[in-house]
């Protein structure tokens, strides 16, 4: 029996033990196979993030290669909102679906449907990751930043995470079927609350968040 054949088994009848192993399955290939070493920047209070209710909010995307890091690095389980490129990769798509992790094809009508059950999952003391950009970067400029997650995070009055990775691109270039061993630093700002917040707010939470990444994504490269 291969391994995922065991992970879907572990999954129906104890998700928390079948997280410990796409943790463990995460780690292994980024350090073992790919050489490619994780150094988190945590810049919360690990007790405050397991009461939940919060959104790991990727604020660059550059590479596939973030499907792995994310469960690597983060300090609890999270349920991934991606979009169906990500989807699409084999291990980590199976595991989408074996957590019940929301899919979308795009952020207007679509995600709207399922806007609902994640809003409700984080008022339970879920805790959830997406990107705030709509794809991936090619040259590691950003691209246009959507307003779905920050409505998201409004709507449950969750605390958003900013989550910037320094050096995926030199990893798996855009196109690139291969995987440079090097370092890869995940880092996690300081959360900022929604509390209080309404919809009409969501611009200038969006053009917080994009000054928040190009400030630090600029420093890193001074």
């Amino acid at each position: 029996m291969g391994f995922i054949e065991r992970l879907l088994i572990f999954a129906l009848f104890n998700r928390k033990f079948a997280w410990k192993i796409v943790i463990l399955y995460a780690r292994f290939a980024l350090n073992t196979i790919f050489k490619v070493e994780i150094i988190v920047e945590n810049h919360n209070n690990n007790e405050d993030l397991k009461n939940g209710n919060y959104i790991l909010l990727g604020l660059n995307q550059e590479s596939l290669l973030d499907a792995l890091v994310y469960p690597a690095s983060a300090p609890e389980y999270f349920m991934t909102v991606m979009n169906i490129e990500f989807a699409l990769i084999p291990l980590f798509g199976w595991v989408s679906s074996i957590f019940g992790w929301v899919i979308f094809r795009q952020w207007p009508e679509h995600a709207k449907k399922k806007l609902n059950k994640v809003v409700a999952y984080l008022n339970n003391g879920g805790i959830i990751h997406i990107s705030i950009e709509g794809k991936r970067s090619k040259d590691g400029r950003l691209n246009e930043y959507k307003k779905g997650p920050v409505v998201l995070a409004i709507n449950a009055h969750a605390t958003i995470i900013p989550v910037v990775i320094h050096g995926m691109r030199d990893r798996l270039p855009y196109g690139s079927m291969v995987i440079r061993p090097g370092k890869v630093i995940f880092k996690m700002l300081k959360g900022i609350s929604t509390a209080g917040m309404s919809y009409n707010d969501r611009n200038e939470l969006v053009n917080m968040l994009r000054n928040i990444a190009e400030s630090v994504l600029f420093q890193n490269h001074q």
